[in-house]
C-alpha cells in the first residue's frame, strides 16, 4: 500500500518534483543561456543546436548541467512550500488529497 497519504509524504514528493523538475530543464537552460550570451562574448551560433553540438564536444555531456545545484537550491523551498501547502488546504476544505 505505501506510505498514507500526509505532510510527510507530500513534502518528500514536492523535493523530488524540485529535483526532477531541475534536472529536466537544465539542458535546454544551458543552452539557451550560452546562446543568449553569445554576443557579448564575441561568439556567434546559427542556432540553438549550434549551440549544443558545441557544448557537448567541448565540454562533454555533463557540461548541460551546469548550474544544478543553485537551482535546485532556489526552487526547492517553492515546490515545499506550495506543493504540500494545497494539498493540506485542500484537505481541510473537505476536498481530499488529489490521487
Amino acid at each position: 500500500q505505501g506510505l498514507p497519504e500526509g505532510p510527510v509524504v507530500h513534502v518528500a514528493s514536492s523535493s523530488v518534483s524540485a529535483v526532477t523538475a531541475v534536472l529536466a530543464s537544465a539542458p535546454a537552460d544551458v543552452v539557451l543561456n550560452r546562446y543568449q550570451a553569445a554576443p557579448q562574448l564575441g561568439r556567434h551560433y546559427a542556432s540553438l543546436w549550434a549551440v549544443a553540438a558545441e557544448l557537448a564536444r567541448e565540454e562533454g555531456p555533463l557540461a548541460f548541467y551546469k548550474g544544478v545545484v543553485p537551482n535546485v537550491v532556489k526552487f526547492l523551498p517553492l515546490f515545499l512550500m506550495s506543493m504540500p501547502l494545497f494539498e493540506q488546504l485542500r484537505h481541510l476544505a473537505g476536498l481530499g488529497y488529489l490521487s
